[in-house]
């Protein structure tokens, strides 16, 4: 079905950019060298408003990435210890596998409103906030398990993570046009991106490391989430004291704050009143999605990802439960999921300069979905006729596993 939707969108083709107007650099059909030559630290432009980049970016990306990273790896971390938490919080295991439907559901709701409070509050707040309740999340999961054995605590320890992933994932695109030069902000979003899968992968590999049929006392369960919580807390507090506003000067002509700048300017001039960088009129983000009601490739492409992404990532919350029955440990499981997702990473990095350089997202798009319909058939077909005492059968999964994550 995702691949039929694929097949409805568009194709994007690479055009010649018109050429540029810029009041400081004149008409260039290259933009980039006007931007390059202001992006030099201290330099300053025709408007007098200096421009550059400051060696902080870098402590604001790492922050970012290590909460991407305790956020997913909260997301995860309880689908390969699943016999373990039913018995020490005496529920069943549907109840444990809801913990990774809430993040799920909450992102579905609350997508398009996190997004209209970045547009109204801004990075460093709206990053806060998500730290804030990525933290809390954590340490109301550590009381569920010590001192208490509380399920209902454990759940809404989890909501709160997950209130906190609506606020990172939308972030890498303007945390990299607010701190980062133009000639970097390919490379940040793809870092601050990447942490998702990294996440992932440590949340399935580590705590069946911690927890397992040994270790399922409830010092084992305090050391899982206490370190989580340690972590996520951390995060936080970083965020909050090394995270700024806005950087000190802007990175480039394209940044958002030099074009605020530039508007409070004119408007000084027209009415003497010198607005603040952040007087600009937030954007209504309802209003753009509704305005695109009727791009049927939009919703095509929309309906494709979300089905796609959500299929993946529901595969990964199950697939110890799924691998039980061949006598696959949860340590396996475990190290399987791992093996996966830092492939994922190394595919998205050779992928996405292809991507840039040739222009070509739906025949991508096609192929891709039309070897997971394949390869997800042929992983069914295996599981239903294969008997789990073939000797072939464990490592046939792990490469169907391994192929479909990627």
């Amino acid at each position: 079905f995702c691949t039929l939707l694929g097949m409805a969108t568009g194709e994007s083709h690479r055009e010649r950019p018109a050429p540029l107007h810029d009041p400081l650099y004149g008409t260039t059909d290259k933009p980039s060298e006007g931007r390059d030559r202001a992006e030099s630290v201290g330099s300053v432009d025709a408007n007098g408003i200096r421009v550059g980049v400051t060696k902080r970016r870098l402590l604001v990306l790492a922050i970012y990435v290590a909460y991407g990273l305790s956020n997913q790896f909260q997301y995860v971390g309880n689908a390969n210890i699943v016999d373990q938490l039913t018995e020490y919080l005496d529920c069943s295991k549907l109840e444990v596998n809801m913990l990774a439907t809430i993040f799920a559901l909450i992102y579905v709701i609350g997508a398009f409103p996190a997004c209209e409070v970045f547009a109204r509050m801004g990075l460093r707040l709206s990053l806060l906030v998500g730290l804030g309740c990525n933290g809390l999340g954590a340490v109301l999961k550590l009381i569920a398990v010590a001192p208490l054995k509380a399920f209902w605590l454990m759940a809404l320890g989890q909501a709160f993570s997950g209130i906190g992933q609506i606020f990172f994932l939308a972030l890498p695109p303007l945390l990299a046009a607010t701190w980062f030069p133009t000639s970097e902000r390919s490379l940040a979003t793809a870092l601050g991106s990447l942490s998702m899968f990294l996440g992932m992968a440590l949340g399935s590999a580590v705590p069946p490391a911690i927890v397992n049929d040994t270790h399922r006392d409830q010092t084992a369960f305090a050391a899982n989430y206490g370190s989580q919580a340690a972590f996520c807390c951390g995060v936080a507090l970083a965020g909050l004291l090394f995270v700024p506003a806005h950087p000190e000067h802007p990175p480039s002509v394209t940044a958002p704050q030099y074009i605020a700048k530039v508007a409070g300017m004119r408007h000084e001039a027209d009415t003497l009143a010198v607005p603040s960088a952040d007087a600009a009129a937030p954007t209504n983000v309802f209003s753009q999605l509704w305005s695109q009601r009727r791009n049927s490739g939009f919703i095509a492409l929309t309906v494709a990802l979300g089905l796609g992404s959500g299929g993946f990532t529901t595969l990964s919350t199950v697939q110890a439960q799924l691998l039980e029955p061949y006598d696959v440990s949860e340590q396996q499981s475990g190290r399987i999921m791992l093996a996966a997702m830092l492939l994922s990473c190394m595919s998205c990095m050779g992928c996405g300069p292809l991507l840039d350089k040739y222009r070509r997202y739906r025949t991508p798009l096609i192929w891709c979905f039309l070897c997971v319909a394949v390869l997800t058939t042929g992983l069914g077909l295996l599981m239903r006729f294969v008997a789990p005492t073939a000797a072939n059968f464990v490592p046939i999964c792990y490469v169907m596993f391994i192929v479909i994550t990627v």
